[in-house]
């Protein structure tokens, strides 16, 4: 559990519990079960991040409280499952990225090697300058050869790859994180504010500073 400090850094009674868990705690085996279909959707929406709605928060709220003073693992596990099947149920749940490939939401298991080194390297360095010459002579291609190769397999640019990439890791900091709009756009790789702004408002139809807005005026702490 965590103490926090507000988006203007005055120090408030504000907590976080965070809950880890083995990837393997529930296999594809245990999530394709009937029973599972919801908290396996919730998984993959989860990708690109999830804000709750305000009930579905309050209702969670005693679990996550128990579970975070809970000694006994058997029952960990089980107040965990409850906890996620809640958070599963939820309809008024939203996802904080909207283009398609936010961070790590790309699987590698249905792509090659090549692909999982692209996927790796923007993964790592999307804050930094990436040029397309230098990702393609990376993976032995033509520039015009990786670019197709890029296509098939996302159905989109490189450049537009990377910028959904860039704004899924921006709009996480935007609700996470107390940086201002203009450190989160250039930590996310945008070379200046006005640039980072018109591109947010193209892809999510809203500015940083809105978007960030929107999310306070939904967020329960709890």
């Amino acid at each position: 559990e965590h103490a926090w400090r507000d988006y203007n850094n005055k120090p408030q009674n504000i907590h976080e519990i965070t809950i880890q868990f083995h990837s393997d705690l529930l296999s594809d085996q245990i999530l394709n079960r009937n029973q599972m279909i919801s908290i396996r959707e919730l998984f993959h929406r989860a990708r690109k991040g999830i804000v709750f709605s305000r009930e579905t928060i309050a209702k969670v709220r005693p679990l996550l409280k128990t579970l975070s003073c809970e000694n006994d693992s058997f029952y960990s596990l089980i107040k965990l499952l409850v906890i996620l099947h809640e958070l599963s149920l939820d309809k008024g749940m939203r996802e904080l990225s909207t283009g398609q490939f936010a961070i790590n939401s790309v699987s590698k298991e249905h792509t090659n090697e090549k692909l999982n080194k692209v996927l790796d390297y923007v993964h790592f360095h999307f804050s930094e300058v990436i040029r397309l010459a230098d990702v393609a002579k990376m993976v032995n291609m033509s520039e015009a050869s990786f670019c197709r190769f890029i296509k098939q397999h996302t159905s989109k640019s490189f450049i537009d790859f990377l910028t959904d990439i860039r704004l899924g890791a921006a709009s996480r900091a935007l609700v996470d994180s107390s940086l201002s709009i203009a450190e989160i756009g250039y930590d996310c790789g945008f070379n200046n504010l006005s640039n980072f702004n018109r591109i947010f408002k193209k892809k999510k139809g809203v500015t940083p500073k809105e978007f960030r807005d929107n999310y306070r005026k939904n967020k329960t702490i709890i």
